[in-house]
């Protein structure tokens, strides 16, 4: 039997999954007012610093993987950790300043499906079967997010 220690064990990252699920759905009521004081890039620095903390035990027990990580897997990982990233966190909470804090929590939970949908034409994936079932749930769940039960979306003004 696993210990809820283990590593490798399912039950070992729900309680993360959790944490980080519940702190991501209050995202919007900590970030706004945050946007409204501070710059986007200082907001964005703390955050990844309180990252950095808790990310740095799993970093030190997995350090014979980054050991053997080559020198394009390492250009990869900076590229993606502080390039794409964190110009995207710097630009999701300047959205904050300019427009409506639900638009910008619709969006960015709708990326996963704009992704998908580049990948299709871009990179030729085929995402399973399964996969367009789940994308169109998740597009009518997006919109009762976004708008409720009310007016469709060209009656909007």
């Amino acid at each position: 039997m696993r210990r809820m220690d283990d590593a490798h064990s399912p039950v070992a990252g729900l309680p993360l999954i959790l944490g980080g699920a519940s702190l991501w759905g209050t995202d919007a009521l900590l970030r706004a007012p945050l946007a409204a004081a501070l710059p986007p890039a200082a907001i964005v620095l703390a955050q990844y610093l309180l990252l950095a903390l808790v990310a740095v035990p799993v970093v030190v027990r997995a350090r014979g993987a980054f050991a053997r990580l080559p020198r394009a897997g390492w250009l990869a990982l900076l590229g993606i950790a502080w390039g794409s990233a964190a110009l995207g966190m710097v630009l999701f909470t300047a959205a904050y300043r300019h427009g409506n804090p639900t638009v910008v929590v619709l969006l960015l939970n709708l990326q996963p499906l704009f992704a998908v949908a580049l990948a299709v034409p871009l990179l030729r994936e085929r995402p399973p079967a399964r996969y367009w079932p789940c994308a169109a749930v998740a597009l009518a769940g997006a919109y009762l997010l976004a708008f409720g039960g009310g007016a469709p979306v060209w009656a909007l003004t």
